[in-house]
């Protein structure tokens, strides 16, 4: 699968999951919590249990209205509630019920048949990251070291 990330609407989202991929959390994680609309990677852990959380950058311009979505899941259902920094999911199909309700930071621009066929368990093997996400993380360079710092001293789970 390719994804375009939509790093002018929701930067620390795109910032935040730029760093993990180079931290190299998500390679051996599983898809899991597959429903006919989602499949979901990333530990679902208690809100006590995350070493950080991020805000919820919500865009008009970015809703469920169609399949392919690559989101972040929310560490609780109050909509003011943070973003959980590690557990994302994709969509295979429109979910406008969704709307402003989780952030979408991304979705797939090659390869929905791949997220619609995958099976439960199956895991992540390789990311390769096309054009510049140095751009995005010398921006955001001060988070990604905050969060850097966090996760030194209480990795992700």
């Amino acid at each position: 699968m390719k994804f375009e990330l939509f790093h002018q609407e929701a930067p620390r989202a795109c910032a935040n999951f730029l760093n993990l991929i180079r931290r190299g959390y998500y390679l051996g994680k599983q898809w899991d919590d597959f429903s006919p609309v989602v499949r979901q990677l990333g530990t679902a852990v208690d809100l006590k249990e995350l070493p950080y959380q991020l805000p919820r950058e919500f865009s008009p311009k970015r809703l469920f209205n169609e399949g392919g979505l690559l989101c972040l899941a929310n560490t609780t259902e109050d909509s003011r509630a943070r973003g959980h920094p590690c557990r994302i999911f994709i969509t295979v199909k429109p979910q406008e019920r969704w709307n402003l309700n989780y952030v979408v930071f991304g979705r797939i621009t090659d390869g929905i048949e791949v997220a619609q066929a995958m099976l439960y368990g199956e895991p992540v093997t390789s990311i390769e990251v096309e054009g510049d996400a140095d751009r995005l993380l010398t921006k955001y360079a001060t988070q990604v070291a905050e969060w850097n710092a966090i996760l030194e001293k209480s990795p992700m789970p």
